[in-house]
């Protein structure tokens, strides 16, 4: 019953990040674990760029769309098949793909779960018997980035990263332009999620911690450039 499951798991997700993983450390400067991590963060980033590029440019559409949705939403407010009707039609055509970032999300996500395993288990000298043959044996994994041991959990470094993503939900609320027409619950979010996640980091290796903090760091530069060359687009009229 859980053969494919443990073959799925072991040859398909876990043996090749965790080759991934120490080809790319055996190529950092020391070498260290911490900018191993730095680089896969970026790699992961740039290997689903197309996807954070298709999920900023729905936001953008989305946003512009937004005072006919609000003019339906006023106008059929007693009537919520044919306010749905209505902006289902006027969403139709529009090269919106909402699915595009979630899948950008959701690669991270599980290179963070191979990466606790790796963590668990990978790093030690008798785990290197998954290593393929081109992917040579370092002697022993140094698991220090800066005085931080990255397979332990660091407060510091927790705190950083979850701040950052903070700063990250409250730029995307600005950015949207609608964070006054939220509910309560809606404009606490960013604080809770922030919140809930430096509790959730200070439980883990600090690894995943310094991941999260580049790929939102990657995501902050992308949002500024992006921006960027909005605005450099557009007419300027003397």
């Amino acid at each position: 019953m859980f053969g494919p499951l443990e073959f799925f798991w072991t040859e398909i997700l876990y043996k090749p990040i965790y080759n991934l993983v120490i080809f790319t450390y055996n190529y950092t400067p020391g070498p260290s674990l911490g900018w191993a991590i730095i680089g896969l963060a970026i790699i992961i980033r740039i290997a689903f760029l197309y996807f954070s590029l298709r999920g900023f440019r729905t936001d953008e559409i989305l946003e512009s769309l937004t005072p006919q949705v609000q003019k339906i939403e006023e106008e059929y407010q007693y009537n919520p098949s044919e306010r749905r009707r209505r902006i289902t039609e006027l969403l139709r055509g529009r090269d919106i793909d909402t699915h595009a970032e979630i899948y950008a999300v959701l690669a991270q996500f599980v290179f963070l779960v191979v990466l606790y395993q790796v963590l668990q288990e990978g790093i030690k000298p008798e785990g290197f018997g998954l290593l393929y043959d081109f992917v040579p044996h370092p002697s022993q994994i140094n698991p220090l980035f800066f005085g931080i041991d990255l397979s332990h959990s660091d407060i510091f470094l927790s705190a950083m990263a979850a701040g950052l993503f903070f700063i990250e939900l409250l730029w995307e609320y600005e950015v949207k332009k609608d964070f006054p027409r939220k509910t309560i619950s809606e404009r606490w979010f960013p604080l809770l999620f922030a919140l809930f996640t430096f509790i959730l980091l200070t439980v883990l290796p600090s690894a995943k911690a310094l991941f999260l903090f580049v790929s939102v760091l990657f995501s902050m530069a992308l949002r500024m450039v992006i921006g960027a060359g909005r605005r450099a687009a557009k007419p300027r009229f003397a």
